[in-house]
């Protein structure tokens, strides 16, 4: 088996999903061992390791210890970058391959193929994450839309619309309403780095219809910087600053 970029390979004893809870009727499982792993794993391979021994204490309490407890965690960051086979890196990827590696030490990364229901795949996934319902309806509308017209446009102009096309989106913890994003994608390469606004007051643009992803992408983000034909491909990286949440929608969410 071949572990990609933020893979987690987890071995343990049965002493641990097979710890009885309190009264001595339950175990502590399987699935709660995966939603132990899937919470804790963009901290690292150490916070597994103290969530789960902590959750399983809890899950037992003060009882005598029946088994044996051990486990070992291992968390593939990915292979350091071979420079000198690759050529000298380029100072301008620098800053770029640095955030990637972060985004796969501690990001949440969803995995896109072509073929897929884009909007709805970013729309979900935005949706069912915890620190993003912080935002206002309208503000996580305006996230999943870039992220999408990013993902769409890779699909069509990277990788000419093949549903076997593969890319990987990145969120990197922070502030909900300050959050960073990292695309990585092998397809063809473009450099929008001198993109320019178009005017949308213009009729002419505006009947035209097409060609305003980029548009949408530099409206709705801030910072965004591209950086193509890396050695780890090609790479979008993007700032989201959304409004920040009142008090009272925080006390909603928790």
């Amino acid at each position: 088996m071949a572990l990609e970029p933020g893979d987690f390979l987890l071995q343990y004893t049965d002493g641990l999903n097979e710890a009885f809870d309190r009264a001595d009727r339950e175990q502590f499982g399987f699935e709660r061992m995966a939603a132990t792993l899937s919470d804790a794993a963009p901290r690292g391979a150490s916070a597994v390791i103290e969530t789960l021994l902590a959750q399983v204490k809890e899950w037992t309490g003060e009882g005598t210890v029946l088994d044996d407890q051990t486990v070992l965690a291992i968390h593939y960051v990915g292979a350091p970058l071979e420079q000198g086979a690759r050529g000298a890196l380029e100072p301008r990827h620098r800053a770029a391959l640095e955030e990637l590696s972060e985004a796969r030490g501690r990001g949440i990364r969803l995995d896109v193929t072509g073929g897929q229901d884009l909007l709805g795949t970013i729309r979900s996934w935005v949706g069912t994450t915890p620190s993003f319902r912080v935002l206002s309806p309208p503000d996580q509308e305006l996230l999943v839309t870039a992220l999408y017209e990013v993902c769409a446009n890779i699909a069509e102009h990277g990788y000419g619309n093949d549903p076997r096309a593969e890319f990987e989106v990145w969120w990197i913890p922070g502030a909900a309403h300050k959050a960073r994003f990292l695309v990585r994608d092998s397809g063809a390469s473009f450099n929008a780095n001198d993109w320019h606004g178009k005017d949308l007051n213009d009729s002419a643009v505006r009947r035209r219809g097409r060609g305003l992803g980029l548009e949408i992408i530099h409206r709705a983000m801030r910072d965004v910087r591209y950086h193509p034909q890396t050695p780890e491909g090609n790479l979008t990286l993007m700032t989201f600053v959304g409004h920040h949440p009142s008090s009272e929608e925080v006390r909603h969410v928790r």
